[in-house]
Formats: structure tokens, C-alpha cells, sequence
């Protein structure tokens, strides 16, 4: 009897689990290691967007009467038409793959550690993100240019 009991206390947990009845244990975000992508043309690291938080003051003080000017968090970053974009990011169990997308365009998945971009006229925004060898995918980093 013992046994069967134990059998239908396992069966019982085995179902719970399965089923999602049962909690399945929080991750705290900021424990996650991520990747970090990056940009870079020739030897220089392009400079990314930084995250913004949506509930920031503006630094900027304005006069009275005035109104605060908007925030300009975006950075532009100079490159030339024909210049080589390297594509990948940084993380200790390595790089498998890379997505990106220009100017809000379609997404492209490469599954290489990096990936070679040629700069046209037209690119304005390049928005990526990396997986690492673990499977752990970064945060999208957005990097705005302005082409020559």
C-alpha cells in the first residue's frame, strides 16, 4: 500500500510540474550574465544609444517661462559610404550568433560570431543583438550614424 501511495504522490507531483501548477523559480534579471554587442568600423568601438529610463528628469534647467528642451539621447556616429562595419559583441563563453536590423528593417540572423555590414547611403539606425555560447541573448543595442 505504501508503495501505491507513494506512486500516486509522484505521479500527482510529476503532473503539477508538467502542467505548470506548480511555481517555477523567479530569475532575477540583473543576476543574468549577458553578452554585450558591439559595433565597431575599422579599430574604433562605435558608441551605442544607452538605455534610457523613461521616468528621468532632463538634466538641462531652463529658464523660467521656458520649457525644458527635449532630450537628445541618441549618438551619431560618423562613418563613410564603403566603410566596414564589424558586427558581433563580447562574452567569456564566446559569440554563436548575431542578429541585426538597418534603419527598422527586416531582421537578419547570422549564425557566426560576426558579421561584416557595408555602409551604404542610406543607413541611418542599426539595431543588434548577440547569443552567446550558453544560448543567453543580449539586450538590443541601437546605434545611430550619420554617413559622409
Amino acid at each position: 500500500m505504501k508503495k501505491f501511495l507513494s506512486l500516486v504522490a509522484l505521479f500527482a507531483v510529476c503532473t503539477l510540474a508538467l502542467t505548470g501548477c506548480v511555481a517555477a523559480p523567479t530569475v532575477n534579471e540583473d543576476d543574468v550574465d549577458r553578452p554585450t554587442a558591439v559595433v565597431t568600423c575599422g579599430e574604433t568601438e562605435l558608441a551605442a544609444t544607452p538605455e534610457q529610463d523613461p521616468a528621468a528628469e532632463p538634466t538641462a534647467t531652463p529658464a523660467e517661462g521656458e520649457e525644458a528642451p527635449p532630450v537628445d539621447s541618441n549618438i551619431y556616429n560618423p562613418v563613410k559610404v564603403g566603410d566596414t562595419l564589424a558586427l558581433t559583441g563580447t562574452h567569456a563563453s564566446g559569440i554563436a550568433s548575431v542578429c541585426y536590423r538597418v534603419n527598422g528593417g527586416d531582421p537578419v540572423v547570422v549564425k557566426e560570431p560576426s558579421v561584416a555590414l557595408t555602409v551604404d547611403a542610406s543607413l541611418e539606425k542599426l539595431e543588434l543583438y548577440v547569443t552567446d555560447g550558453d544560448g543567453v541573448v543580449s539586450q538590443w543595442a541601437t546605434y545611430f550614424f550619420t554617413v559622409e
